[in-house]
C-alpha cells in the first residue's frame, strides 16, 4: 500500500464520517492527527490537521465518493 493524503478535516468527527462512507464503498482509509485534534480542536472553520489518507489506486474513487 502507498498511502497518500485525500483529505484534511477540520476535525476528528467529520474524519470519522468521511472514513465510514470510505469504509461502506470498501475503500481502506486511515485517519492521522486525531489526537492531537481532540486535545486542540480547530474552531476557526480552517482544516485542521486530521487526515484521511488512502492507498494510491484508491485515491480518484475516493475523491469522487467523498463529493457526495
Amino acid at each position: 500500500m502507498e498511502p497518500v493524503v485525500l483529505i484534511h478535516c477540520k476535525d476528528a468527527i467529520e474524519a470519522n464520517i468521511l472514513k465510514g462512507v470510505l469504509d461502506n464503498a470498501g475503500i481502506e482509509s486511515f485517519i492521522t492527527g486525531e489526537s492531537s485534534a481532540t486535545i486542540f480542536p480547530s474552531n476557526t472553520g480552517e482544516p485542521g490537521d486530521v487526515q484521511i489518507l488512502v492507498d494510491e489506486k484508491d485515491l480518484e474513487r475516493a475523491r469522487e465518493l467523498i463529493k457526495k
